[in-house]
């Protein structure tokens, strides 16, 4: 004889009591967990999607397109500690940065961002890259170094836009 002894939030459990004096077993029936974790997982594949975009924007030299990826109220620190306040500075900056020093410059991905979702709609990502071919003030292609990216990310219209970005060098002990 089996009894239903609690159905709690959307999870279903199901308390097994055997009369006989069988064991005692529980079963949980959870959907919602499923349907999270394949929330969570195409949220992961889009911050993914954006960080490729963020890369191959910048092996294009294409500071528009960079721009694009942040939310109307985006902000960027680069990696000297300078702040840009909205997508039109981001722009701006990246533009010359791109006419300049990096204008033949290879960024690359190095590991496996780290993305944690705050929300449905809001996540912190780090991801550390590496870049090639960037030049110095007296136009020597200077030795590749690497860095990591911070970046808060919102999600509006099912769309993820970077809403920061901080970005630092690794130095080497």
């Amino acid at each position: 004889m089996l009894r239903i002894l609690a159905l709690k939030n959307t999870r279903l459990w199901i308390l097994v009591v055997a009369l006989s004096g069988a064991p005692i077993s529980m079963v949980s029936a959870d959907s919602s967990r499923a349907d999270n974790r394949t929330e969570v997982n195409a949220a992961q594949q889009a911050i993914t999607q954006l960080i490729d975009q963020f890369v191959a924007s910048w092996n294009l030299h294409d500071a528009k397109k960079l721009s694009e990826l942040f939310a109307v109220d985006g902000d960027f620190i680069g990696i000297t500690g300078s702040k840009w306040d909205n997508p039109a500075k981001i722009y701006q900056v990246h533009s010359e940065l791109f006419k300049g020093r990096y204008d033949k410059s290879v960024y690359a991905i190095s590991g496996v961002p780290q993305i944690n979702l705050v929300s449905p709609d809001v996540a912190i990502v780090h991801w550390r890259w590496s870049i090639k071919d960037v030049r110095d003030d007296s136009g020597k292609v200077m030795p590749p170094y690497s860095g990591i990216f911070t970046w808060v990310l919102v999600r509006s219209n099912s769309n993820w836009k970077v809403r920061s970005a901080q970005n630092n060098t690794i130095t080497q002990p």
